[in-house]
Order: C-alpha cells, then structure tokens, then sequence
C-alpha cells in the first residue's frame, strides 16, 4: 500500500508468492483519496480476489499494518466501513478448499518487495498486474529470498 505526500492520492500493491518465495503475481492499482486504514484493508481485499482467481489453496497472509492483523484475528473489531471489507474477505478465505489461511504481521522493514513496488509504482494512474515474470526492480528481492539471501535495506 502507498500514500503518496505529494498528491494524497493511494495506491494499493502486493505480490503473491510461492511456498519457496517463488514469484506468481503481483499488482498495483489507484484508489484514489482514502485514509491510510481503508487503503490497508482494500489491499488486502484485492490481493485476496487475485490469490482466489489464481487458484491459491493456502495462504500466508502478510501485513504492516497490526490494525489489519489483529482485525483478521478477531482480536479487534474495525469500524463499520473497515468491517464491510473485513466480512468480504473472510467470505472468499472460507470458500477456499481446506480453509487454509493465516495472517501474520511483518514489519515494514523486512519486505522489501512491497517496499519495492511502492517506490517504482508511484507515478501509475491505472491498474496494472505481472503475471508471466515479475517487474524487473523486484527481481533482484525475489531471488534473494528464493535462494535465502539477506538483503539491507537502505532507506
């Protein structure tokens, strides 16, 4: 997910990856002006309706945001708009198969992916998903994760 200072205009972004941190898709698309929580919960709407239509069975779920985390595990409950999106979500992770989902905090820092996407994604006004190979900037991360390589990040 990305903010952008300049415009206030977000964005979502995520990748969806193997069991190895092999890569299968990623995806940006415009939201437009929304706060930060909903622009969290959207992303993880659109991630889980990419996950579904690509056939993923099992899903480790990964999120900075612990708002959305503790909402996922029922520690929480969001407000009313947030919970509209929550309910749509947890419909689609219980039609999966085997009802095979967790949800797990990661800390910013750590993923530099999404990290990645955020910064070279930042100036595209239209939905775009990589499905075939990955978009050449997060190659490099996705390597050194398949091949368990720690990378550092500069910020």
């Amino acid at each position: 997910m990305g903010l952008h200072a300049q415009s206030r205009n977000a964005d979502c972004r995520g990748i969806i990856r193997n069991d190895t941190s092999g890569f299968i898709a990623s995806f940006a698309a415009p939201l437009g002006f929304i706060s930060n929580n909903i622009l969290e919960f959207l992303t993880l709407e659109k991630g889980i309706s990419l996950a579904r239509k690509l056939n993923c069975v099992s899903l480790v779920i990964e999120s900075d945001s612990k708002h959305l985390v503790n909402a996922m595990s029922s520690h929480c409950r969001p407000l009313w708009r947030l919970c509209i999106i929550l309910v749509k979500c947890i419909y689609v992770l219980v039609s999966l198969d085997d009802h095979r989902w967790i949800i797990q905090h990661a800390y910013k820092e750590v993923n530099m992916i999404a990290d990645s996407l955020a910064k070279e994604t930042v100036s595209m006004n239209v939905a775009t998903m990589w499905r075939t190979c990955p978009p050449e900037f997060v190659t490099p991360f996705i390597l050194s994760n398949v091949a368990s390589v720690s990378l550092t990040r500069v910020v």
